[in-house]
């Protein structure tokens, strides 16, 4: 089995301005790949990755493509996953790849994600493609590649994000939120005298200014977190590391999470049990 990982760079109007792959290991200092693997014998597999520094790409899009090479189709992989570490700290580690998603289906060319660099985002995309009229590697196919990803940028443009339902569900079911930043500090809102749900929510979603945290005690935030949020029945979280063992909780990544109800996306969208007093978020 030889899979060849690629990834094409486009500029803002989806021209192509390069490539990284099996043909060609690095463009520029943006884009250096670890070497083309031809087989990956068990028990130990084999791994491909491209580390990518953003400051040094004159470009806006990325798009990472997986080719079987030897059209081998991805439903004969004994196991096999495409993904991306986001600030990745000293080796390569594919455990350490928490963004990821298995390579399945009959397929033998995959479209994992679209990246944006210029507003640091990424758009899930998993397609799989059929070989045909594709020849194995990024040059052959720019072009395809470029109407994918122009396509999938359109039809993703103006999408609700889970981070908009979270803000949705905290505006309707609580007048007391806590929000964590990915710097760690803390933030409670409180809904507004007259304030409706839908007011709220816009207040939460665009992250406006807001007091700092107190919790629920006198005095300045202190200590764990979750010391400060007992009461709380919801909290939607990127990473599972909060004990709260009576709230329902989602978690983008929930390793380990020890929850009453431990909710999936789809639950997000669905009913879910009686308002709860207090709401925590986390972006």
């Amino acid at each position: 089995m030889d899979l060849d990982l690629s990834v094409a760079v486009f500029v803002e109007d989806w021209r192509f301005a390069g490539l990284c792959d099996y043909t060609r290991l690095r463009l520029g200092k943006g884009l250096v790949h670890s070497g083309d693997l031809t087989s990956a014998p068990e028990p130990l597999g084999a791994s491909e990755f491209i580390d990518v520094d953003v400051r040094a790409l004159p470009a806006r899009y990325l798009v990472p493509v997986v080719f079987s090479y030897n059209d081998v189709p991805f439903e004969e992989l004994p196991r096999g996953f495409a993904g991306f570490m986001e600030q990745p700290e000293g080796l390569f580690d594919p455990l350490a790849v928490r963004q990821k998603f298995d390579l399945a289906g009959p397929a033998k060319i995959l479209v994992p994600l679209v990246a944006d660099l210029w507003t640091r985002t990424m758009r899930w995309t998993d397609l799989n493609l059929s070989a045909a009229g594709y020849d194995h590697n990024v040059a052959g196919s720019a072009g395809e590649v470029a109407a994918l990803g122009a396509a999938m940028e359109s039809a993703f443009t103006g999408r609700v994000t889970l981070w908009e339902v979270a803000c949705w569900h905290a505006a309707a079911r609580a007048a007391d939120v806590v929000v964590r930043g990915r710097d760690g500090s803390l933030r409670r809102y409180e809904r507004r005298l007259g304030e409706d749900v839908e007011g709220f929510a816009a207040r939460l979603a665009a992250r406006a200014p807001a007091l700092p945290f107190e919790g629920p005690f006198e005095g300045p935030f202190e200590g764990p977190f979750e010391d400060h949020l007992d009461g709380t029945d919801l909290a939607v979280l990127v990473s599972g590391d909060l004990g709260l063992p009576g709230a329902q909780v989602y978690a983008l990544h929930a390793d380990g999470l020890g929850a009453a109800r431990l909710l999936d996306a789809a639950d997000l969208l669905s009913s879910l049990a009686p308002a709860p007093a207090a709401v925590t978020t986390r972006h």
